[in-house]
Protein backbone atom coordinates (compact mmCIF):
# COMPACT_ATOMS: atom_id res chain seq x y z
CA UNK A 1 0.00 0.00 0.00
CA UNK A 2 2.42 2.70 1.13
CA UNK A 3 4.91 1.92 -1.63
CA UNK A 4 2.28 2.61 -4.28
CA UNK A 5 0.96 5.69 -2.47
CA UNK A 6 4.37 7.25 -1.86
CA UNK A 7 5.65 6.44 -5.34
CA UNK A 8 2.49 7.59 -7.13
CA UNK A 9 3.57 10.32 -9.54
CA UNK A 10 6.95 10.61 -7.86
CA UNK A 11 9.02 7.86 -9.51
CA UNK A 12 10.22 8.33 -13.06
CA UNK A 13 8.93 5.87 -15.63
CA UNK A 14 11.37 2.99 -15.97
CA UNK A 15 13.17 3.63 -12.71
CA UNK A 16 13.74 0.58 -10.49
CA UNK A 17 11.30 -0.04 -7.65
CA UNK A 18 12.74 0.77 -4.24
CA UNK A 19 13.31 -2.48 -2.36
CA UNK A 20 11.66 -3.22 0.97
CA UNK A 21 14.59 -2.31 3.16
CA UNK A 22 14.62 0.03 6.14
CA UNK A 23 16.29 2.67 3.97
CA UNK A 24 13.71 2.21 1.21
CA UNK A 25 10.80 2.41 3.63
CA UNK A 26 12.27 5.54 5.23
CA UNK A 27 12.75 7.10 1.77
CA UNK A 28 9.08 6.61 0.98
CA UNK A 29 7.96 8.25 4.20
CA UNK A 30 10.31 11.23 3.89
CA UNK A 31 8.75 11.91 0.48
CA UNK A 32 5.29 12.40 1.91
CA UNK A 33 5.63 13.50 5.56
CA UNK A 34 5.41 17.29 5.84
CA UNK A 35 5.73 17.48 9.61
CA UNK A 36 5.88 15.37 12.76
CA UNK A 37 4.59 16.96 15.94
CA UNK A 38 4.30 14.78 19.02
CA UNK A 39 2.48 11.63 17.96
CA UNK A 40 0.82 13.20 14.92
CA UNK A 41 2.09 12.83 11.38
CA UNK A 42 1.11 15.36 8.71
CA UNK A 43 1.11 14.34 5.06
CA UNK A 44 1.11 16.50 1.95
CA UNK A 45 -2.40 16.97 0.59
CA UNK A 46 -2.28 14.71 -2.52
CA UNK A 47 -0.88 11.83 -0.49
CA UNK A 48 -3.39 12.34 2.33
CA UNK A 49 -6.22 12.26 -0.20
CA UNK A 50 -4.81 9.12 -1.78
CA UNK A 51 -4.65 7.35 1.58
CA UNK A 52 -8.18 8.51 2.33
CA UNK A 53 -9.50 7.01 -0.91
CA UNK A 54 -7.65 3.71 -0.42
CA UNK A 55 -8.26 3.09 3.26
CA UNK A 56 -11.48 4.99 3.96
CA UNK A 57 -11.48 7.85 6.46
CA UNK A 58 -7.72 8.14 6.31
CA UNK A 59 -7.11 5.39 8.90
CA UNK A 60 -3.43 4.90 9.61
CA UNK A 61 -3.79 2.45 12.49
CA UNK A 62 -2.03 -0.28 10.54
CA UNK A 63 1.14 1.85 10.46
CA UNK A 64 1.27 2.30 14.25
CA UNK A 65 4.69 1.90 15.85
CA UNK A 66 6.49 2.34 12.53
CA UNK A 67 10.04 3.63 12.51
CA UNK A 68 10.33 6.85 10.52
CA UNK A 69 14.03 7.31 11.01
CA UNK A 70 14.40 9.81 8.17
CA UNK A 71 12.28 12.24 10.17
CA UNK A 72 14.23 11.58 13.36
CA UNK A 73 11.32 9.78 15.02
CA UNK A 74 11.15 6.22 16.31
CA UNK A 75 8.26 4.19 17.72
CA UNK A 76 5.80 6.64 16.27
CA UNK A 77 2.08 6.21 16.88
CA UNK A 78 -0.15 7.62 14.18
CA UNK A 79 -3.25 9.59 15.02
CA UNK A 80 -5.52 7.37 12.87
CA UNK A 81 -6.63 10.31 10.74
CA UNK A 82 -4.70 12.12 8.08
CA UNK A 83 -4.33 15.86 8.42
CA UNK A 84 -3.22 18.26 5.70
CA UNK A 85 -2.58 21.25 7.96
CA UNK A 86 0.06 21.52 10.67
CA UNK A 87 -1.16 22.22 14.20
CA UNK A 88 0.52 24.50 16.72
CA UNK A 89 -0.07 25.70 20.24
CA UNK A 90 0.76 29.26 21.31
CA UNK A 91 3.98 28.18 23.02
CA UNK A 92 7.22 30.00 22.23
CA UNK A 93 8.64 26.87 20.60
CA UNK A 94 5.64 26.36 18.34
CA UNK A 95 5.40 30.00 17.24
CA UNK A 96 9.12 30.08 16.50
CA UNK A 97 8.61 26.93 14.41
CA UNK A 98 5.67 28.54 12.58
CA UNK A 99 7.75 31.62 11.70
CA UNK A 100 10.43 29.34 10.30
CA UNK A 101 7.90 27.49 8.16
CA UNK A 102 6.50 30.75 6.79
CA UNK A 103 9.97 32.00 5.90
CA UNK A 104 10.90 28.71 4.22
CA UNK A 105 7.69 28.80 2.17
CA UNK A 106 8.93 31.87 0.26
CA UNK A 107 5.67 33.72 0.93
CA UNK A 108 7.55 36.79 2.16
CA UNK A 109 10.07 37.01 -0.67
CA UNK A 110 8.19 39.62 -2.71
CA UNK A 111 6.72 41.81 0.00
CA UNK A 112 6.98 45.58 -0.15
CA UNK A 113 4.96 48.77 0.04
CA UNK A 114 1.46 47.94 -1.16
CA UNK A 115 -1.19 49.87 -2.99
CA UNK A 116 -3.84 48.80 -0.52
CA UNK A 117 -5.63 45.70 0.68
CA UNK A 118 -6.63 44.43 -2.75
CA UNK A 119 -3.06 44.21 -4.05
CA UNK A 120 -1.27 43.31 -0.80
CA UNK A 121 1.02 40.28 -0.88
CA UNK A 122 0.54 39.83 2.87
CA UNK A 123 -2.90 40.08 4.46
CA UNK A 124 -3.45 40.03 8.22
CA UNK A 125 -7.16 39.44 8.83
CA UNK A 126 -9.07 39.90 12.07
CA UNK A 127 -12.45 38.52 13.06
CA UNK A 128 -14.85 38.96 15.94
CA UNK A 129 -12.83 36.35 17.82
CA UNK A 130 -9.96 38.77 18.48
CA UNK A 131 -12.17 40.03 21.29
CA UNK A 132 -11.74 43.80 21.25
CA UNK A 133 -10.77 46.84 19.19
CA UNK A 134 -7.55 47.07 21.18
CA UNK A 135 -6.60 43.53 20.18
CA UNK A 136 -7.60 44.22 16.58
CA UNK A 137 -5.35 47.29 16.49
CA UNK A 138 -2.37 45.04 17.26
CA UNK A 139 -2.83 43.49 13.82
CA UNK A 140 -1.57 46.73 12.29
CA UNK A 141 1.78 46.26 14.06
CA UNK A 142 2.22 42.82 12.51
CA UNK A 143 1.07 44.03 9.10
CA UNK A 144 3.56 46.91 9.21
CA UNK A 145 6.41 44.56 10.09
CA UNK A 146 5.58 42.25 7.17
CA UNK A 147 4.76 45.06 4.71
CA UNK A 148 1.17 43.86 4.57
CA UNK A 149 -2.35 45.16 4.95
CA UNK A 150 -5.08 44.50 7.52
CA UNK A 151 -8.41 43.01 6.52
CA UNK A 152 -11.49 42.09 8.52
CA UNK A 153 -14.65 40.02 8.62
CA UNK A 154 -18.12 41.51 8.63
CA UNK A 155 -18.56 40.48 12.28
CA UNK A 156 -15.42 42.40 13.31
CA UNK A 157 -16.64 45.49 11.46
CA UNK A 158 -20.15 45.23 12.96
CA UNK A 159 -18.50 45.06 16.40
CA UNK A 160 -16.72 48.36 15.71
CA UNK A 161 -13.21 46.93 15.60
CA UNK A 162 -12.40 48.59 12.25
CA UNK A 163 -13.96 50.30 9.23
CA UNK A 164 -15.97 48.83 6.35
CA UNK A 165 -13.36 49.37 3.64
CA UNK A 166 -11.26 46.63 5.25
CA UNK A 167 -13.91 43.93 4.83
CA UNK A 168 -12.80 40.86 2.87
CA UNK A 169 -15.51 38.78 1.24
CA UNK A 170 -18.42 38.63 -1.16
CA UNK A 171 -19.61 42.15 -0.36
CA UNK A 172 -16.16 43.51 0.35
CA UNK A 173 -12.66 43.29 -1.11
CA UNK A 174 -11.22 40.23 -2.85
CA UNK A 175 -7.55 39.63 -2.01
CA UNK A 176 -4.82 37.51 -3.65
CA UNK A 177 -1.95 37.50 -1.16
CA UNK A 178 1.04 35.20 -0.92
CA UNK A 179 0.51 35.00 2.85
CA UNK A 180 -2.82 35.22 4.68
CA UNK A 181 -2.85 35.14 8.49
CA UNK A 182 -6.21 35.26 10.25
CA UNK A 183 -6.88 35.94 13.91
CA UNK A 184 -10.24 35.06 15.46
CA UNK A 185 -11.85 34.44 12.06
CA UNK A 186 -14.58 31.81 12.06
CA UNK A 187 -14.33 31.10 8.36
CA UNK A 188 -17.83 31.65 7.01
CA UNK A 189 -18.18 31.38 3.23
CA UNK A 190 -18.87 35.12 2.90
CA UNK A 191 -15.33 35.88 4.07
CA UNK A 192 -13.43 32.90 2.66
CA UNK A 193 -14.82 33.52 -0.84
CA UNK A 194 -12.84 36.77 -0.91
CA UNK A 195 -9.49 34.97 -0.64
CA UNK A 196 -8.42 34.24 -4.21
CA UNK A 197 -5.55 32.22 -5.63
CA UNK A 198 -2.98 30.02 -3.96
CA UNK A 199 -1.30 31.32 -0.82
CA UNK A 200 0.08 30.20 2.52
CA UNK A 201 -2.83 30.36 4.99
CA UNK A 202 -2.37 30.57 8.75
CA UNK A 203 -5.29 30.46 11.18
CA UNK A 204 -4.97 31.64 14.79
CA UNK A 205 -8.08 30.84 16.80
CA UNK A 206 -9.10 29.83 20.31
CA UNK A 207 -11.52 27.37 18.73
CA UNK A 208 -9.66 24.33 17.32
CA UNK A 209 -12.79 23.42 15.34
CA UNK A 210 -13.28 26.79 13.63
CA UNK A 211 -14.30 26.22 9.97
CA UNK A 212 -11.43 28.43 8.75
CA UNK A 213 -8.98 25.81 10.02
CA UNK A 214 -10.10 23.47 7.25
CA UNK A 215 -8.55 25.70 4.58
CA UNK A 216 -5.43 26.64 6.56
CA UNK A 217 -1.95 25.25 5.99
CA UNK A 218 -0.98 26.09 9.57
CA UNK A 219 -3.39 26.18 12.52
CA UNK A 220 -2.51 27.81 15.84
CA UNK A 221 -4.83 27.21 18.78
CA UNK A 222 -4.39 30.07 21.19
CA UNK A 223 -5.18 33.62 22.22
CA UNK A 224 -4.81 36.15 19.40
CA UNK A 225 -3.09 38.84 21.49
CA UNK A 226 -0.53 36.38 22.84
CA UNK A 227 0.23 34.93 19.40
CA UNK A 228 0.53 38.37 17.78
CA UNK A 229 3.10 39.41 20.38
CA UNK A 230 5.17 36.28 19.78
CA UNK A 231 4.96 36.57 16.00
CA UNK A 232 6.23 40.14 16.26
CA UNK A 233 9.14 38.98 18.41
CA UNK A 234 10.23 36.09 16.22
CA UNK A 235 9.77 37.81 12.86
CA UNK A 236 11.89 40.70 14.16
CA UNK A 237 14.62 38.22 15.14
CA UNK A 238 14.68 36.82 11.61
Amino acid sequence: GMDRIADNGRTEVGSPTIQWTEAGYTMRWTRVVTAVRGNRVYLDAPIAQSIDSRYGGGSLEKYSQTRVTGCGVENLTFDCKYDTSVLYTSSDEDIRSLVGEILRSGALEHTGITGGLKTATVVIAGGYGVGSKDNFDRLFDLAALLYGEVGATRAAIDAGFTTHERMIGQTGVSVSPKLYISFGVSGHAQHVSGICGECVKVSVNNDPNAPVNAIADHVVTGDARDVIAKLLTYFKQE
